[in-house]
Parts: C-alpha cells; structure tokens; sequence
C-alpha cells in the first residue's frame, strides 16, 4: 500500500459523522503497512515480483519499505563480464519505485572478486554497477537505502 492508498482510505472517513470499525480499521492497517512492512524476496532463480533481471546478472535479494525509504540486501552474481553502468536490475513495481532523479549509491562487499568492494547505486528505478566486472564473481549488499517514489 503506497502514500495515494492511504490517503484515499482517510479521505474517505465520513466527517461528522460515525465510522464503521472497518473504515477505521482500513486506515489504521494501512497506516501499520507502510510503517512495517512485508520483505519481498527477489531471487532470478524463482519469481520476481517487483524487479526485471539485467542481462548479465542473477540476484536472490531482499527488498523491505519502511515510511519511505527501501533497503536492499542479499547478494549478486555477474555472468557476463560488464563495464562500469550495467544495469543488475530494474525496478517495475510501483510501490517500489524510486524517487525520480533520487541518486543512492552504495559500497558492496566481494564474496569471490577482484575488486575488495564495488560501487552500486539506484538512479531512476534501476540498480546500477559502477566498476568493471568480471564473469564469475559474486558481491553482497548489507544495507543499500533509496528514496521511494510513493
């Protein structure tokens, strides 16, 4: 539930007058979902529900939204050796969506690479690499942030 459904639930309470414990309950559970919500797995290995897979890449991620900011964790594996802007995914699920012309970027770890650590970031809905990398190597992302578009 992004930002437009809650405020289309309050918009709907009746002013002046008495509300039905479910309309209460509705804006309170939205509330309480955009507060504390679900993790969503993003593995290319099975379903992908938010996220389109880059051509070089396989990912088994974990996406969670709290108010408006998304963390991403988990690790990724490159299959195809990528220069400095390829894109590992995109991201397509409106309530996941990142804030248009918002820049995050982040410091990932190698788990078997030639680089120590690699730049990542998120600029307009896609999860980008900012170094060279080889077929074969394998990073992990302990807590990239961004700005939700909702």
């Amino acid at each position: 539930m992004n930002r437009a459904d809650i405020e289309s639930l309050i918009t709907d309470i009746n002013d002046g007058g008495l509300n039905t414990a479910e309309e209460v309950r509705d804006v309170l559970n939205g509330l309480l979902d955009s507060v504390y919500d679900d993790v969503v797995s993003e593995n290319t290995s099975g379903t992908l529900n938010i996220t389109t897979a880059g051509s070089n890449f396989t990912y088994n991620l974990y996406f969670q939204k709290v108010g408006k900011f998304i963390s991403v964790t988990g690790n990724f594996n490159v299959t195809t050796s990528s220069s400095s802007g390829e894109v590992i995914l995109t991201i397509d699920d409106s309530d996941w969506l990142a804030e248009i012309n918002s820049f995050s970027s982040y410091r990932g770890s190698a788990i078997n690479g030639t680089n120590d650590s690699i730049d990542i970031s998120v600029y307009n809905n896609e999860m980008i690499i900012n170094n060279s990398v080889l077929s074969g190597e394998q990073y992990r992302i302990k807590a990239l942030l961004y700005n939700a578009a909702n």
